[in-house]
């Protein structure tokens, strides 16, 4: 039992003589609950005695309870006392739903051909599809507000700037206002199929089949650059600071400096050939032909693990969900779908996810939802947080709880059930 169980729950500890007038300062008290394990903890502690459950509303406790549980979701200052208490709850709720797989599932029908490619913009989801279609949806809804036509094959890539969609079909770029659906722009240069696109700045960076990577302006849709280097086709690519790091089916990962164009290092060169990169926390996470997970790190350059895939499964995407890695693969035999949920600081798998139909992309909402558009003509939206949510009710009535004198009884020193 420890000592912080043995004081909440044992009576002659409960029954003890009060605190003085005067409360002890809030600093030790703080200082106290650093040592405190998790909220638990924190709410057995502060319900010992009546002078003890201002820590039950302080921002400054929850603040070091987010920063030491949830780092990468901490949230520096919020707008009220009860919020980070919320906020901290909430991520616990989602974190422990994830590890149960329990979660809501909502689906509808794209009706516009496989999904191939989908992103979140503000309350949007947009998503291109084997119709040569565009379609952007209110995710709240599920109801279609726009769709664009104007590609002569399916969609590879989409991406938004600003208030801008920029979307990829086989070696042409167009650039859409986003609210009215008006094409404003077309950027043609490269001579065979561009596969990936990312955004640097006020400019656009395409990797295509043709061996190229060009840099666009996008005020304008002039090509800025051509980075040559790569011997055959540019399957991904990724920015980290103003450098860009590119992998081709040779087998070869580069870093360019984006300002110059200057090829700098080559940091891979196997007969493994990358086929998907995202930038994590200063590392370089990837997906291989083999159906291999690795991770570098982009400051020494050194690989740091390689966590081996089943060889029967295909990988078909990943992105990044706070601090954790969604992968969606597929079994070559039985043909079994499934969606992989990895800790990226724990390096291990938490959690796999059934589905009905091949994944083929992903768009992460916030901490607690991410989309998933299938082969089924399908678009899901996974809800981790959504039974357990705290709402604002719940922290008012937290609040009188704690503030009520005819709630507290005085003889006990203990908050009547």
């Amino acid at each position: 039992m420890s000592l912080l169980t043995a004081i909440v729950e044992s009576p002659s500890v409960i029954h003890c003589t009060p605190f003085t007038h005067h409360s002890p300062p809030l600093d030790i008290l703080r200082r106290i609950c650093s040592f405190l394990e998790d909220s638990k903890d924190v709410v057995h502690f502060g319900l010992v005695n009546r002078r003890l459950t201002v820590l039950l509303l302080d921002a400054e406790v929850w603040n070091a309870l987010l920063h030491k549980h949830f780092p990468a979701s901490y949230v520096v200052k919020l707008p009220s006392k009860t919020e980070s208490a919320s906020f901290y709850k909430r991520l616990t709720t989602i974190t422990n739903n994830i590890r149960a797989g329990e979660y809501e599932l909502r689906e509808f029908d794209a009706r516009q051909g496989w999904i191939s490619c989908m992103t979140v913009c503000g309350d949007k989801l947009i998503s291109g599809s084997r119709s040569k279609a565009i379609k952007v949806w209110d995710f709240h809804s599920g109801q279609e507000l726009l769709e664009l036509k104007g590609h002569q094959d399916w969609i590879s890539c989409i991406t938004t700037w600003g208030n801008k969609l920029i979307s990829v079909s086989g070696c042409v770029i167009k650039i859409w206002d986003l609210h009215t659906g008006q094409e404003l722009l077309e950027l043609k240069g490269h001579q065979d199929w561009i596969n990936c696109m990312e955004i640097w700045g006020g400019r656009l960076v395409s990797g295509s089949e043709d061996g190229m990577v060009k840099i666009w302006d996008l005020h304008t849709g002039q090509e800025l650059l051509e980075l040559k280097g790569h011997q055959s086709c540019i399957y991904r690519m990724a920015i980290w600071r103003d450098n860009l790091i590119t992998s081709s089916k040779d087998g070869a990962a580069w870093i360019w400096n984006l300002q110059t164009g200057q090829e700098l290092r080559m940091i891979k060169k196997d007969y493994d050939a990358i086929k998907g990169m995202i930038i994590w926390d200063d590392k370089l996470i990837v997906y291989t032909a083999l159906e291999l997970i690795k991770i570098w790190d982009l400051n020494t350059e050194q690989e740091l693990c390689c966590m081996r895939k089943n060889w029967m499964m295909s990988i078909d995407c990943m992105v990044i969900w706070v601090d954790r890695l969604l992968l969606s693969s597929c079994h070559f035999v039985g043909g079994n779908c499934n969606i992989e949920i990895w800790d990226l600081n724990r390096r291990q798998k938490i959690q796999e996810l059934s589905y009905k139909s091949k994944v083929r992309c992903m768009a992460v909402l916030n901490e607690g939802k991410f989309f998933s558009g299938s082969f089924d003509n399908s678009i899901g939206l996974w809800d981790f947080g959504a039974a357990l949510n705290p709402s604002e009710r719940d922290c008012k009535i937290l609040t009188k709880r704690i503030f009520d004198d005819d709630k507290f009884d005085r003889s006990a020193k203990r908050f009547k059930s």
